[in-house]
């Protein structure tokens, strides 16, 4: 995982509209040294204006915003703040929906009665590039109904090994050295086998490799890995 240079802090952008949640997550993170909020605004309007002015690292967005005002607020980060990672603060778990949100550029699902520590967690993983997903997120999305099998076969041997290491949380910088080839040659097999397995994000790939390998299991309450069984 990408460590935060020394001396910094991950700036935090926190959106919601009520204002006891907002105060519960600023008294979490100031447990956490490396962890600094920016701002805290009640809309996404304001917190469009927050991200271009003050640039934070990470945005917690509450749910009910985005059911409330869609996601316009995503699609901007997607298209003018790509490094910005959004951390979706939730209720409940239904597997079109978060997908639908993972697709628009979210890095992480997080509920509403997650612990401390694990928001805390929550937070440097996204920072780091990677996307967070809670066990049980990871076991009902499993049940969607993908044609895996048919996907899979389209993809060559190179790719479905590279496949895996996406499963693994592996960055494109990573597999290029697992593998000893550049990185732009990874970037272009990432694009193929996007295209072949009709998803358009890395944890999509990994929920169907899921599925259509038993043999793999995700882990519990961590960076988002696939970690093959050993025997």
């Amino acid at each position: 995982m990408k460590m935060q240079p020394c001396g910094t802090s991950i700036k935090v952008l926190v959106v919601t509209d009520y204002i006891l949640l907002g105060i519960g997550i600023e008294n979490i993170l100031k447990k956490a040294q490396d962890i600094k909020i920016i701002d805290m605004v009640s809309s996404t309007v304001k917190a469009k204006e927050a991200i271009s002015n003050k640039r934070p690292d990470v945005v917690i967005l509450d749910d009910g915003l985005v059911e409330s005002e869609g996601f316009s607020i995503t699609e901007y980060i997607k298209t003018h703040c790509a490094s910005v990672k959004t951390l979706l603060l939730g209720n409940h778990y239904n597997e079109d929906r978060v997908l639908q949100m993972l697709s628009t550029g979210i890095y992480g699902y997080l509920s509403k009665n997650s612990t401390p520590v694990d928001i805390i967690k929550a937070i440097r993983v996204v920072n780091s590039g990677e996307v967070w997903a809670e066990r049980r997120l990871l076991s009902r999305l499993i049940t969607c109904h993908f044609d895996d099998e048919a996907s899979l076969k389209k993809l060559s041997k190179r790719e479905q090994e590279l496949a895996l290491l996406i499963a693994q949380g592996c960055s494109n910088k990573e597999i290029a050295a697992k593998l000893s080839i550049c990185e732009k040659t990874v970037k272009t097999h990432v694009t193929n086998i996007f295209k072949s397995m009709g998803v358009d994000s890395r944890l999509k790939v990994a929920l169907r490799l899921l599925q259509a390998c038993p043999d793999l299991s995700p882990t519990t309450m961590v960076p988002f890995k696939i970690i093959p069984k050993v025997n």
